[in-house]
């Protein structure tokens, strides 16, 4: 938890551990059901924006860090925003999928995936990426197959754990950035929350030797 002056509105991250890098078994339905709770119109927007409750929400996997991330931007009652998004996503987890919400969450997946090559830089950089990530040279048209013909049934079943995860404390971190006169309000939701300074989070001059 960090202090910045001047703001009244409550940032939050949770990030928990992905296991799946670009090729692993689960990425796939991972990526689909975190663009289907977090779509525009889409169930967290909905529930969250819709009601005033804060001005983004978002799930997102990162294959390449291992890592899942959860973002509340903008909170104006960070307990009844964690705790409205909570109930959602493990509404979604335990109920059948709305058709419209799963087929554009469908085609908002597989545009942002091909964005990445719209251009003749886009699709160098993309192509030396494949590379470092190990890639064989149709895994593009593979992943936009699946996710295409993706079954709403195995999309919940087995994209669910990592996005279980960020719920649980024990399987997640929690990072805050808040006005001082918020804090009461933060201990409430999260009591073992630590408070660290804007100094604790800069690197310091031996870390940056070390890096280089």
């Amino acid at each position: 938890m960090a202090f910045i002056g001047g703001a009244e509105n409550i940032f939050l991250t949770k990030k928990a551990k992905f296991r799946d890098d670009w090729n692993g078994d689960t990425t796939m339905e991972t990526l689909l059901l975190s663009r289907y709770l977090s779509q525009a119109g889409g169930p967290l927007w909905n529930n969250l924006r819709g009601s005033g409750l804060c001005y983004t929400s978002s799930i997102n996997v990162i294959p390449d860090q291992k890592s899942i991330i959860m973002n509340l931007n903008k909170c104006s009652n960070l307990e009844q925003a964690f705790n409205r998004l909570s109930e959602v996503v493990r509404t979604v987890l335990e109920e059948e999928f709305d058709d419209c919400y799963f087929e554009s969450a469908k085609r908002s997946l597989i545009f942002d995936l091909i964005k990445d090559r719209s251009s003749l830089k886009s699709t160098i950089d993309f192509a030396i990426l494949a590379s470092l990530r190990r890639l064989n040279s149709g895994f593009t048209k593979d992943i936009y197959t699946k996710v295409w013909h993706a079954n709403k049934d195995e999309v919940r079943i087995n994209g669910s754990t990592a996005i279980r995860n960020l719920l649980d404390e024990q399987n997640s971190f929690t990072a805050l950035t808040i006005s001082a006169n918020k804090r009461r309000e933060i201990e409430k939701v999260f009591p073992e929350i630590k408070e660290a300074s804007t100094a604790d989070l800069k690197l310091t001059e031996e870390l940056m030797e070390e890096d280089e």
